[in-house]
């Protein structure tokens, strides 16, 4: 008997294994003659396309959302509510921030999913939604979100701006709806406090940085909050800097928005350790204090914040669309009641950039019933070679690319408990070097992996992962115990007991498998945020990624069984009458989130267009549309080969800018005479280099390349394709037109910054 993966396959067949991930091999045969059987076990990997970061594991892109049911459940009543939250006055000539939740009468905040109208395309996740609203006169605004309604009346003013250009040097306050223009660096003096009062808004020029020696205080209100603003949003403003153990921050109902406009801030100002380089909007020095309040940090183009050995708290914040929450080295975060979303934004593109909502090192941090998700990388990393605890109670964690909980270094102690976590490729991991590890009550559903001692790199593994009292259910794997150097389970470092899991794990037997008409009662308290009915809809289908099969999910997990039918037409020329080619009843279980229909069908070819439709739900409601219409592929264009890999660069060291100014060498006309010429591949360290930069460890971080090439007609349809490999990062230019860009911040590249990925992989644009 042959299994792969545990799927019997025949014998004396040849199998394309295509999969990337980590797959077995087991092989039983019974020798003729012979009592003892043979057994032959064969693990290999197939290495994912994104790289190191991903080894073992196939690549994981979050499912998108699917909308919540427009109705609530009967015993709900009206205690759900929608809330926005917006200026009441705003300057002409600005986008007005906005931010809108969900909350019931004791001001918990709600599950919901869907579309915010009159919110000009803002999208609400679990209660939680926020944009700009181009708002050009004096106006009232009905918004509706489901069958929740409210209204805001903002009035558009000429008010007269205030330039600032001068340091603060004593203690000053901006009177109640002051318009403050700043012009240039503003210092707040030691001994000062600067002090601003309810409806100011601040806007602050391209670059333009305030440094805090003293006190800033933010003292906005709910109708009328303090709003941080570019100029223009295409011209972001730099950040606060709080320089030392005098500097404090005290902020309440703040709208911050359009920092970071350094993308090279941690270069520049030469502070080591940082996994990304963007100016963050407040930068807490050593032994410094920052407590916010109400306030929302919104499409800002950097991080939101960054700790060194400083002490932070936020309390019902919103931090929405910007690099990251931020890197805290040391001192102390504690969050509560926040929802920390869209880093740096909500799509379906993979970009291994640290894009982790909050990475933490040494310290003692705490995130208490906070919703973190939708992550380039990980909601919440705690790593580095360092100690530290980390404590996360009450949270929802989901959709990130890779872990939702990414947990290392020497001697780390995390405690999880009453979480769920969601759609991420891997719930929680217990990584490298000690890591202490407890998970208790949490569901883990809908991921890659639900719990895993180990991870990707390699390195020692000398932690322990606990999980009790847990659901991890509907996971590719619920409990997986491998690591990059160890091909079998650490199951010594591993007590996992009394949870519940998909089906039992010969490892773990002290746990029980998931049945969902004995257990379904216990996602009760995991649901109780959910006032909604559950919404079901098509979750994903990208024929030229997997032609084979489409996505059906749920707004989130149902306590009961879920039943939707379905059927597939292939549409018909000629007036004739479309063809249904199967139809069905979809069911999920209690607990599970999507589930997928088969195309391979006979009947249905890549020339067809054909519709799937849902109907019927049964204990759901169809929250998205009915139907979806797939076109046929198109059929391949032929390729010409332009250069190939083994074509003569120019090359230049990165010793200095490539060119005065720097962004001359990227014209069509720049004279590279000058520079060294070279075969590609170029680096160092790596099998296959044509080109070998023996000497750029330590001395410099970046080369300059030129190729000239020549097409002698261009088609209006033709498409140009570049392939690359590469470590860490780099940008592509044609004729000056930036094209590509992958591990590096936005803005000019200097000679001596650094990539903010760590990855070695072929990308083709």
């Amino acid at each position: 008997e042959h299994r792969l993966d545990g799927q019997r396959i025949p014998d004396g067949v040849w199998l394309d294994v295509t999969t990337p991930g980590y797959h077995e091999l087991r092989s039983v045969q019974q020798p003729i003659g012979q009592a003892a059987k043979q057994i032959l076990l064969v693990r290999f990997v197939i290495q994912s396309a994104r790289g190191q970061a991903e080894w073992a594991l196939p690549p994981w892109t979050p499912l998108p959302p699917v909308a919540s049911g427009q109705n609530l459940k009967t015993k709900v009543g009206n205690t759900t509510r929608l809330e926005i939250f917006m200026p009441d006055r705003f300057p002409t000539g600005l986008p007005v921030p906005v931010v809108a939740t969900v909350t019931d009468a004791q001001n918990r905040h709600v599950n919901f999913t869907g579309a915010l109208e009159g919110g000009n395309g803002i999208t609400l996740k679990r209660g939680f939604g926020s944009g700009m609203l181009p708002v050009d006169k004096t106006k009232t605004i009905l918004f509706d979100a489901g069958p929740l309604s409210a209204e805001k009346t903002i009035t558009i003013d000429n008010n007269e701006w205030h330039t600032v250009e001068d340091d603060i040097k004593k203690t000053t306050t901006w009177d109640p709806y002051t318009r403050i223009h700043v012009t240039s660096n503003l210092t707040v003096a030691k001994n000062a406090a600067l002090i601003i009062q309810n409806g100011c808004v601040v806007k602050l020029a391209s670059k333009v940085e305030l440094t805090v020696h003293g006190r800033l205080v933010v003292d906005g209100t709910k109708a009328a909050p303090v709003v941080f603003c570019p100029e223009s949003p295409d011209t972001p403003w730099g950040g606060i800097t709080l320089r030392e153990a005098s500097a404090e921050v005290d902020a309440n109902w703040l709208f911050v928005t359009g920092s970071g406009g350094n993308p090279w801030w941690f270069v520049a100002n030469s502070i080591p350790g940082t996994h990304r380089n963007e100016q963050a909007a407040f930068f807490l020095g050593e032994q410094s204090t920052a407590a916010f309040s109400d306030c929302f940090f919104i499409n800002n183009v950097g991080q939101a914040f960054h700790g060194e050995d400083a002490q932070l708290t936020i309390d019902r914040c919103v931090v929405q669309r910007c690099q990251t929450v931020g890197q805290f080295n040391g001192g102390s975060v504690a969050i509560r009641n926040s929802a920390l979303l869209d880093f740096p934004n909500d799509d379906n593109t993979f970009a291994d950039g640290d894009n982790d909502a909050l990475y933490f090192t040494l310290g003692k941090h705490e995130i208490i019933d906070t919703l973190i998700g939708w992550s380039k990388d990980d909601g919440i990393d705690a790593g580095g070679n360092s100690p530290g605890t980390v404590i996360v109670s009450g949270c929802w964690i989901e959709s990130c690319f890779h872990e939702g909980l990414a947990l290392s270094g020497a001697d780390k102690k995390v405690q999880v408990r009453n979480t769920v976590i969601l759609n991420c490729g891997q719930a929680v991991e217990a990584g490298y070097l000690s890591p202490n590890v407890t998970l208790n009550d949490c569901l883990l559903t809908g991921n890659g992996v639900g719990a895993r001692f180990g991870d990707n790199y390699a390195g020692d593994h000398l932690g322990f992962l606990t999980m009790n009292t847990s659901l991890s259910i509907f996971n590719r794997r619920d409990v997986w115990g491998l690591s990059r150097e160890l091909w079998t389970e650490k199951i010594s470092r591993m007590k996992i007991d009394s949870n519940h899991l998909s089906k039992l794990h010969h490892s773990f037997p002290d746990n029980q498998p998931w049945v969902s008409a004995d257990h379904a009662k216990l996602l009760a308290p995991f649901l109780s945020s959910s006032p909604f009915v559950t919404g079901v809809g098509f979750r994903q289908w990208d024929r030229s990624i997997d032609p084979r099969r489409i996505t059906i999910g749920l707004s989130r997990p149902a306590a009961k069984p879920v039943q939707i039918g379905f059927k597939i037409l292939v549409e018909k020329q000629n007036g004739e009458a479309d063809e249904v080619i199967t139809y069905g009843v979809i069911e999920f279980k209690p607990g599970k989130t999507a589930k997928d229909i088969s195309l391979q069908i006979p009947g249905i070819v890549e020339t067809d267009t054909f519709r799937v439709e849902l109907s019927g739900a049964v204990n759901a409601e169809l929250s998205g549309p009915v139907a979806l219409r797939f076109e046929p592929q198109k059929a391949a264009t032929p390729k010409t080969w332009i250069a190939e890999k083994s074509t003569q660069w120019k090359w230049l060291k990165g010793v200095k800018e490539a060119s005065e100014p720097s962004n001359a060498w990227k014209a069509q006309d720049f004279d590279d005479s000058l520079w060294l010429s070279g075969t590609a591949p170029f680096g160092y360290g790596q099998e296959g280099v044509q080109t070998a930069l023996t000497d750029m460890r330590n001395n410099y971080t970046s080369v300059y390349l030129r190729n000239e090439f020549t097409l002698s007609r261009l088609e209006a349809s033709s498409v140009l394709q570049f392939t690359a490999i590469y470590d860490d990062g780099f940008a592509l230019y044609i004729n000056g037109e930036e094209l590509a860009r992958v591990g590096l911040p936005q803005g000019e590249p200097p000679h001596n910054g650094r990539a903010n990925e760590s990855d070695f992989a072929p990308r083709e644009w």
